[in-house]
């Protein structure tokens, strides 16, 4: 059994509140398809986290990465792939 001190920390570690705000920015457009950085601001309004997320033209998420370059890899291969459909 945890005694308090370590309940608290196991808590903490593992049941993060939800950040109070989350900004949304579309960083690039092409095909339908968007990469919109999503930043986690703390209660402060200081960016806590940063993620990626590539959207499809009907707006569901294709894919959430950690880093931009991956989102963007990930989106100008969907745009390829999309204009090679239309092509065919």
């Amino acid at each position: 059994m945890f005694e308090s001190t370590n309940a608290n920390v196991v808590y903490e570690q593992f049941f993060q509140p939800e950040p109070i705000m989350r900004n949304r920015k579309v960083r690039a457009s092409s095909s339908g398809f968007n990469v919109i950085q999503v930043s986690e601001l703390d209660l402060e309004g200081k960016p806590k986290r940063t993620t990626y997320e590539v959207t499809e033209p009907d707006g569901s998420v294709a894919g959430l990465f950690g880093s931009l370059k991956e989102a963007d890899d990930f989106f100008m291969m969907l745009c390829r792939l999309s204009s090679q459909n239309f092509a065919t």
